[in-house]
């Protein structure tokens, strides 16, 4: 298969470093906003943001008006984080996944 710049959406890692939007479920509890926190220190270049009310759609188009690469929403489960969802950004949403863990601890074990 012939290689195609259009297809490969890391050809401009070489200039630029990816951007992360890191922000939680809606109402989240205390301990979801401490590990928010955590997770902007562990993702260098990544910045967070309070969800308020705005719904995927919108966030999607904040991240692409000031060109974020990555967006990352983290959930909760009765007050326990939970569930991130990764979404990788150019300009339309291009790849997605979600990350559970199987237990909590002091070590995470995910699953994809």
């Amino acid at each position: 298969m012939p290689y195609n710049l259009i297809d490969d959406e890391y050809a401009d890692n070489k200039t630029s470093d990816p951007k992360i939007l890191l922000t939680t479920s809606r109402n989240p509890s205390q301990r979801l906003m401490q590990f928010l926190k955590e997770m902007r220190i562990i993702f260098p270049n990544s910045v967070r943001v309070n969800r308020g009310n705005n719904v995927i759609k919108e966030l999607v188009k904040t991240c692409i008006d000031y060109e974020f690469t990555d967006l990352c929403i983290l959930h909760e489960n009765r007050g326990v984080p939970g569930k991130i969802i990764y979404y990788m950004i150019i300009n339309y949403i291009r790849w997605i996944n979600c990350f559970t863990y199987a237990k909590w601890s002091y070590d995470l074990f995910w699953v994809v």
